[in-house]
């Protein structure tokens, strides 16, 4: 029961959308992911305010995370790999704010930051293999 290929849509001029080389539209979440992970750890670390950060923090809070676990898993079913990727991305959230409370080390900011540096290398190894090119043969 995996995911079937969906037909990808062509335009009025014969240019096909960027993800049109993909098997499914589900083969881009590691893109959004690493999005949502650079433009949250952006906005932390430059320091800005209000609802937009509010907004990237809360995805970033529910999805990098565990999407950087559950993503090198590669399971096939998308509404497994996203339940699977909050739930862990929830359980690693507070694990990391439990470390950090013990230590008497306690910052948002600060697990924001540390958990985004700490799960970069896995979004980069998982955007390295979306890259490489298929085998046609």
């Amino acid at each position: 029961m995996g995911i079937s290929p969906r037909k990808v849509p062509s335009s009025h001029h014969g240019i096909k959308p960027a993800w049109a080389n993909c098997d499914n539209v589900w083969s881009v979440a590691p893109i959004l992911v690493m999005i949502i992970d650079l433009v949250a750890l952006g906005l932390t670390l430059g320091g800005v305010k209000g609802s937009f950060r509010f907004a990237f923090g809360v995805a970033f809070g529910l999805l990098v995370p565990g999407w950087s676990v559950v993503g090198l898993m590669k399971l096939g079913n998308p509404a497994l790999e996203f339940s699977l990727s909050v739930g862990t991305s929830l359980a690693l959230d507070m694990v990391g704010a439990q470390i950090l409370m013990t230590a008497h080390w306690w910052n948002l900011t600060g697990l924001e930051i540390i958990m985004g540096a700490l799960v970069f290398p896995l979004l980069v190894w998982q955007l390295s293999a979306f890259w490489k090119p298929k085998n046609t043969k």
